[in-house]
């Protein structure tokens, strides 16, 4: 399992309202493979850039900023 993680930084935007991509399901498994993991939740559903941009936006440039 190791093998396969990822060393870099890691930023995950999740809508809080998708009912595709369970965020309690979705970041088990990725706080184990992803060390440096970020993890931003939005009160959206799946389409989370488009039905929140600006914050959206910040989160990314935040995290930019913060990491590369």
């Amino acid at each position: 399992e190791s093998s396969f993680a990822i060393s870099q930084p890691v930023l995950y935007i999740n809508g809080s309202k998708d009912c595709l991509s369970l965020p309690s399901f979705t970041l088990a498994g990725m706080n184990k493979l992803c060390p440096d993991l970020t993890a931003k939740d939005f009160d959206t559903s799946h389409w989370v850039p488009m039905e929140a941009p600006g914050p959206v936006n910040s989160a990314l440039l935040e995290w930019v900023e913060a990491n590369v």
